[in-house]
């Protein structure tokens, strides 16, 4: 998935949200590494929506870039299940 995602980093959204997922707080700190191969859409998905559960106490989450992020990449994901496009 090009453009934004290509420059995400992690750690903006662990430390926009550091304060409201408290079990963050002794998380090492959040280090890139490129994924090899093609990216499998429903793991994709799981880890927006896990991703989605820790973030969305913060107070700014909803208005937040990093809940657009990870709901247009969780959009992208679900567009490219298997059978998505068959579907009625």
């Amino acid at each position: 998935m090009p453009g934004a995602l290509a420059s995400l980093d992690g750690s903006l959204i662990i430390e926009q949200n550091r304060p409201q997922t408290g079990a963050l707080h002794d998380v090492d700190p959040y280090v890139f590494s490129a994924v090899e191969g093609p990216l499998v859409p429903a793991e994709v998905l799981k880890a927006c929506h896990a991703a989605i559960q820790a973030c969305r106490g913060s107070h700014a989450w909803e208005t937040s870039v990093p809940q657009t992020l990870l709901a247009q990449t969780a959009l992208a994901a679900a567009v490219r299940m298997p059978g998505h496009s068959d579907a009625p």
